[in-house]
């Protein structure tokens, strides 16, 4: 379903660049069912979190912890220069 949506969005966006009004109403449906998801993720985690042992929290905040740091790190990997080609 989600290959389906991005295969559509792009074909849209390929085939009649000047529809703007079809563009962003596909990019906020995408948007809208990300969110849902992310909604259901949050869900779950809490109802986990509610029902985990001191130990299994303790588990589940060092996860929160590094999954936290990774857009930075992966942010840093990104804005590393680049070295100069040799001539």
């Amino acid at each position: 379903m989600a290959e389906d949506l991005e295969r559509l969005i792009s074909f849209q966006a390929q085939q009649d660049a000047g529809d703007s009004q079809a563009r962003d109403l596909a990019a906020t449906t995408l948007i809208q069912r990300k969110g849902r998801v992310f909604d259901a993720i949050a869900d779950n985690l809490g109802t986990l979190w509610n029902r985990s042992s001191m130990e299994d929290r303790a588990l589940l905040d060092q996860l929160k912890g590094v999954t936290s740091q990774l857009p930075a790190t992966v942010l840093r990997t990104f804005e590393a220069p680049v070295p100069p080609v040799a001539k």
